[in-house]
C-alpha cells in the first residue's frame, strides 16, 4: 500500500519501520560524514506556516547508525507533539515547550525568559495535560481560577504567555480559534491596602529620626496623602 502525505512524513514512516539510511529513501533527507569523521543525518520537514521559512531536523553521531537513530528520535518527538496532519493534537505542555524554544525565547531578555519559564510551569500545573485542540471556555475558566492565588502582575504575565502560545498554535493550524481570546483576561488576587490607625501613624512619626522625613510623614497623614 503506497504511503501518502508530505514527502518528509513518508520518509519518517519508513525510518520508523526499517531505519534505512536517509539517502536510500529519495529526496528530502541526507546522511554524510564530515571531515572530522562525524556522521550527520538531516531531513526537511514542513515549512513554518507562520513565516514560510524552511525547517530542517538534524542529528549527529560517531556512526551512520547512531546519527540516523538520533534523527528518528527527533522525528518521533515531532510527530508525537502533534505537528503532522495525522498525529493527535499536542498537549498544552508540549506545545508551550516547543513554542517557547522555537518562537519566543530568542526575542526575550534574560529576566523575561525567567518570567516566561515560570509562567509555563504554572500553566502546566493547571492544564498541561490537556490537548490544545480541546481547550474551551471551561478550560480557560479553570486556568483563571488557578491563577487567582497569584498577584495581578504574575497572573497577567501567565495569561499573556498562554494567549501568545495559543495564537501561535492557531497560526500553525493546530487549533481553529484561540480560546484565550474568548474570555476576559485574568486579574489575579488583589491584596487589600493596609491603612495605619491614628495611633500607628503617631508612633511612626515619633520614631522617625530624620526631622525632614518626620515633617513629611506628618504632612502626609494630615492631608491624607
Amino acid at each position: 500500500m503506497p504511503l501518502g502525505g508530505p514527502l518528509w512524513l513518508r520518509i519518517w514512516l519508513r525510518i520508523s519501520h526499517d531505519g534505512r539510511p536517509m539517502m536510500a529513501m529519495g529526496g528530502g533527507g541526507s546522511t554524510y560524514r564530515s571531515a572530522d569523521g562525524i556522521w550527520h543525518a538531516a531531513i526537511d520537514i514542513e515549512p513554518d506556516r507562520a513565516t514560510g521559512r524552511r525547517r530542517r531536523l538534524t542529528a549527529q553521531g560517531k556512526t551512520k547508525a547512531v546519527a540516523n537513530a538520533r534523527l528518528r528520535m527527533k522525528l518521533d518527538a515531532y510527530v508525537r507533539k502533534g505537528f503532522t496532519p495525522n498525529s493527535p493534537s499536542p498537549r498544552l505542555m508540549d506545545w508551550l515547550e516547543t513554542w517557547y524554544h522555537e518562537r519566543a525565547e530568542a526575542n526575550l531578555r534574560p529576566n523575561s525568559r525567567r518570567s516566561y519559564e515560570n509562567a509555563i510551569v504554572r500553566l502546566n500545573k493547571i492544564a498541561g495535560a490537556r490537548r490544545i485542540s480541546s481547550l474551551g471556555h471551561k478550560d480557560m475558566a479553570a486556568i483563571q481560577d488557578g491563577l487567582k492565588c497569584y498577584s495581578p502582575k504574575t497572573a497577567t504575565i501567565t495569561w499573556s504567555v498562554l494567549k501568545n502560545a495559543l495564537e501561535a498554535a492557531r497560526d500553525e493550524n493546530l487549533i481553529r480559534t484561540n480560546p484565550a481570546k474568548m474570555v476576559r483576561p485574568v486579574s489575579g488576587r488583589r491584596r487589600p491596602m493596609k491603612v495605619l490607625s491614628p495611633a500607628q501613624a503617631a508612633e511612626l512619626i515619633r520614631n522617625e529620626p530624620d526631622p525632614m522625613w518626620r515633617l513629611n510623614w506628618l504632612l502626609a497623614f494630615a492631608t491624607g496623602h
